[in-house]
């Protein structure tokens, strides 16, 4: 199975977990963030980074945390974001500009 191909597993399962009943009536995100699947997608680190911005691409801002846990980046720090109303769109599109900027450095392999 490819990076991709085992990305896309554990996103569509996240997906459906994150579906029920219970999770949608709550307000608090970490609840998303606590689901196995979520923490799954962390687990394949780096690699996921491309498959991670693309998702954030197509609106999937519950995703801003797993770029900063992998990365290890304050994406709101770093961009000196002073505006206290910022929302998980922004971030997304804060994360968006900072792969842009940065992807070439995360690509390579792994540290040895």
């Amino acid at each position: 199975m490819t990076s991709r191909e085992e990305f896309e597993k554990v996103f569509e399962q996240w997906i459906k977990e994150s579906k029920t009943d219970s999770l949608l009536l709550e307000s608090n995100s970490e609840n998303f963030h606590r689901l196995e699947s979520y923490q799954r997608i962390i687990a394949l680190g780096r690699e996921s980074l491309p498959y991670i911005v693309e998702k954030l691409q197509a609106g999937h801002f519950m995703l801003n945390n797993a770029m900063h846990v992998i990365t290890d980046v304050n994406i709101v720090r770093l961009r000196k974001i002073t505006d206290t109303t910022f929302s998980e769109q922004k971030i997304s599109k804060l994360w968006i500009e900072w792969w842009s900027d940065n992807k070439n450095k995360y690509e390579k392999a792994p540290y040895t």
